[in-house]
């Protein structure tokens, strides 16, 4: 079982390391491939991917089983990682950036569902700390590591350094993982189901509604801070 959790713990860790350590790389990037008006796309084409698939990897784990969905979504990213690693110019760097951030949309809600289904409810809490401090420790090593490995070997390996780690979670989550089967659905998905929508009785629930708006805009802050500033000074 620890081994389990360590390899979710490593999905997550590399999923969240890739949101800011690309910050750091921006003149290496604009050295190599040029492209220096795109260059803030690679940031954005990230994120964007990976908050807009989460509720959809969500979804698509409730209809066909998470651990299913976790093993596509790490095949997605690590895909994406090779992209980014072997990217000509900055509009391929781009487009496998917004790739490998939808696999990094499914890892995130992957391993924390996973995580869910395989714990009962009171040794939930201790694991979400374990979640929450490697979360922590990828929001405020992304740049050390990124500056680290561009300066030490090439901007490349900040994204070929994700498919060694990724691959022993890979095999270690195949076969000995067994979770709940999927919830029969009894009545026709609907293309509903698949877009993951909010329930509209929801937002007549305050504190839900003020947690959906401030959790955005914390994430948004904190993004920003350790994203863009490193763009601002280096370039």
């Amino acid at each position: 079982m620890r081994t389990i959790f360590a390899s979710l713990l490593i999905l997550l860790l590399l999923a969240t390391l890739d949101t800011t350590l690309t910050g750091v790389l921006a003149p290496a990037l604009v050295a190599e491939l040029g492209g220096r008006e795109q260059v803030q796309l690679v940031v954005v084409a990230y994120a964007v991917a990976s908050t807009l698939t989460l509720p959809l990897w969500g979804r698509a784990g409730d209809l066909l089983g998470h651990k299913r969905v976790l093993l596509s979504a790490l095949v997605l990213f690590q895909i994406g990682s090779a992209a980014c690693a072997v990217a000509q110019d900055m509009t391929q760097l781009v487009a496998a950036r917004a790739l490998q951030g939808a696999g990094a949309g499914g890892l995130m809600v992957g391993v924390v569902t996973v995580i869910v289904a395989l714990l009962p409810p009171r040794e939930r809490t201790r694991y979400r700390g374990y979640v929450t401090a490697v979360t922590a420790v990828a929001m405020i090593g992304g740049p050390l590591a990124g500056g680290l490995l561009t300066d030490a070997l090439s901007w490349r390996w900040a994204y070929l350094i994700n498919l060694p780690p990724g691959a022993v979670p890979l095999v270690a989550l195949t076969l000995p993982v067994r979770l709940p089967p999927p919830a029969r659905v009894r009545r026709a998905r609907r293309l509903a189901d698949y877009l993951a929508v909010l329930p509209p009785r929801l937002l007549a629930v305050r504190n839900f509604t003020l947690a959906a708006i401030l959790a955005p805009l914390q994430g948004a802050v904190m993004l920003s801070s350790v994203t863009y500033l490193p763009l601002h000074l280096q370039l």
